[in-house]
């Protein structure tokens, strides 16, 4: 049963609870508060690492990312093996467009774990972007679809690495059964939609185009899709 804060001043030097009103703050969007109590965790037990990357977490949340890594590599101070705050590391370094930085920082997390599938999947996802390397991206993303083969996101990366490659038949295949994978995603039959029409298959590109945007009117690919969808129509 919860207690609420008063618990954490009746045991002021257990961090469990403190991190627990500071993710219960966090669900909240409270996150001064959870902020602080994330802190009273690590005053409470300094070598905690979980509380630090509660507080980068809470920092990305508020768009402050400077301030999130800098909690992640606290992390990794206290914990140098933490595949999580490699991990963490990477996702911040891949969203400000610093890729040699992120691909380090991913593969920091599967030495120090081997299941870290996230760090496989975006590695593979970053390389296909880039055109780069694209047989590491193959093993990368076959990596991750062998540690969790239900992962519509996994199996969506796939694909698109063998588009990278050219192999688009492939691609077309893994993209099929990605986009059946409930819940449904839009940038999956997107992503197939655009897969068909490079096939040549003008009437599947359509029809997967109109289906990502049955799913989601407005998803950050949707105004491409749109257009896609409008070049195609006018083929005869």
């Amino acid at each position: 049963m919860w207690c609420g804060a008063g618990c954490c001043y009746l045991a002021p030097d257990n961090p469990l609870l403190w991190q627990a009103l500071g993710q219960l703050y966090t669900t909240r969007q409270e996150y001064e508060k959870a902020l602080e109590a994330f802190s009273n965790a690590l005053k409470a037990q300094p070598q905690f690492v979980q509380a630090y990357i509660a507080r980068g977490d809470v920092y990305g949340i508020q768009g402050q990312p400077d301030e999130a890594l800098a909690e992640y590599h606290e992390a990794l101070r206290v914990a140098p093996t933490f595949a999580l705050a490699h991990l963490k590391i990477g996702t911040v370094y891949e969203a400000q467009a610093r890729p040699e930085e992120a691909e380090k920082a991913y593969l920091a997390a599967i030495d120090a774990d081997p299941q870290q599938s996230i760090a496989y999947n975006n590695l593979a996802w970053m390389t296909a972007e880039r055109q780069i390397r694209l047989d590491d991206a193959l093993i990368w993303a076959k990596k991750a679809v062998e540690l969790e083969p239900k992962v519509s996101q996994f199996q969506d990366t796939l694909g698109w690495v063998y588009r990278a490659r050219g192999e688009l038949d492939k691609a077309a295949e893994v993209l099929q059964k990605a986009a059946k994978i409930e819940p449904q995603q839009a940038v999956i039959w997107y992503h197939l939609g655009i897969v068909q029409a490079e096939r040549k298959k003008t009437k599947d590109a359509a029809a997967a185009l109109k289906h990502a945007l049955q799913i989601q009117q407005n998803f950050p690919e949707s105004e491409d899709a749109r257009k896609r969808l409008a070049e195609l129509e006018k083929k005869p």
